[in-house]
């Protein structure tokens, strides 16, 4: 990823990637995984977060860094124009139940770490 999109200062440099006439943001946030990264589209100001943040279990590899990359998103959002934020996970277990009780409010989750 930092080649790729040419971060010399990984995870605090951000990068704008053109798709032509498409400009998107690449914003590193490691933590759950050390390459994860959040796409902003500045076309529809979508925030594309991957696996690092949505409503779901959080599987997180390194806690500081997911800290750090996790105020880093907020201070980019308080920011820029942020339209939705769009986690990119399904989660599936090796369960065949539904849930029989809502979901907790997000600040209620637990975080899981592997």
């Amino acid at each position: 990823m930092q080649s790729f999109f040419n971060i010399s200062e990984w995870p605090t440099q951000m990068a704008t990637f053109n798709l032509g006439h498409w400009l998107i943001d690449i914003i590193p946030i490691p933590g759950h995984h050390k390459t994860s990264i959040a796409v902003y589209d500045r076309s529809t100001r979508l925030l594309l977060t991957g696996d690092s943040f949505y409503p779901g279990r959080l599987y997180v590899q390194d806690y500081n860094a997911f800290v750090a990359s996790t105020q880093r998103l907020t201070t980019f959002a308080a920011t820029h124009p942020v339209s939705a934020i769009v986690g990119n996970h399904i989660e599936m277990t090796d369960t065949q139940e539904l849930p029989t009780q809502p979901a907790p409010p997000f600040n209620q989750r637990n975080m899981y770490y592997h």
